[in-house]
C-alpha cells in the first residue's frame, strides 16, 4: 500500500510540474525584443515597431529637428538615414535623386551619428539634395530605436506608416529597380484600390 501512495504523490507532483513549466514557459523566439522607446523618450506603442522585418510593421511615432512623423503623409515614402560624413551616402545620393524624378517617390532624410563640424549645406551642394524633407536626429532616438550600425539605410512605408522594405548600405540601380520599385508599385496600387 505505501509504494502506491509513494507513486500516487510522485505521480501528481510530476504532472504539477509539467502543467507548471508549460504555463509560465515561452521559447526564446516568442520573447519581445523590440526596444523600449518610452526609455528613448519617443511617444509610440512599442508594438507596432520591429528592427527586421519579416511582416509589416508600423514606423514609431517621432519627432527630431525638422520633421516629425505627422510629415510622413504620402502613399508611399522612403526614410533614408544618411550622414554627411559617409562617403557612401555620398555615393548614393544621384540615385535618390534619379529615383525621386524617374519615379517620383518622396525621400525623407534623418541625419544620423551627427559630428560637431557637419556641414549639410556644403554636403547637399557637392552629392545632390535628394529630400521632400530632413531633420537631424540629435539624440539618435531613431538610429538607437532601429539598432543602426552603418549609414545609409532605407525603410519603405505606406500612408499608414507600415514598414513595407528595408535595405542595410547602398542602393544601387540593380537594387533600386529589381528589389524597392516592385514594392512602389504594389503600395501604390494597394493605395489606389482603397481610394476607389
Amino acid at each position: 500500500m505505501k509504494p502506491s501512495f509513494t507513486f500516487k504523490r510522485l505521480f501528481i507532483a510530476l504532472s504539477f510540474i509539467c502543467l507548471f513549466s508549460s504555463f509560465f514557459a515561452q521559447p526564446l523566439s516568442a520573447q519581445d525584443t523590440t526596444p523600449d522607446l518610452n526609455a528613448l523618450a519617443a511617444t509610440q506603442d512599442e508594438k507596432n515597431f520591429t528592427h527586421h522585418i519579416k511582416t509589416p510593421k508600423k514606423l514609431p511615432i517621432f519627432q527630431i529637428d525638422g520633421l516629425s512623423s505627422e510629415d510622413l503623409d504620402q502613399d508611399v515614402m522612403l526614410i533614408h538615414f544618411f550622414a554627411v560624413w559617409c562617403a557612401q551616402c555620398a555615393q548614393e545620393a544621384p540615385s535618390l535623386v534619379k529615383l525621386t524624378k524617374e519615379h517620383k517617390l518622396p525621400i525623407y532624410g534623418i541625419n544620423s551619428v551627427i559630428k560637431p563640424d557637419d556641414n549639410p549645406a556644403a554636403y547637399f551642394l557637392a552629392s545632390g539634395q535628394p529630400y521632400t524633407k530632413w531633420g537631424k536626429d540629435d539624440s539618435s532616438l531613431l538610429w538607437t530605436a532601429f539598432k543602426l550600425t552603418s549609414t545609409p539605410y532605407s525603410i519603405l512605408i505606406n500612408k499608414d506608416h507600415k514598414i513595407l522594405w528595408t535595405h542595410k548600405g547602398v542602393m544601387t540601380a540593380n537594387i533600386i529597380n529589381a528589389d524597392l520599385l516592385p514594392y512602389v508599385e504594389e503600395a501604390r496600387q494597394k493605395a489606389k484600390e482603397m481610394g476607389e
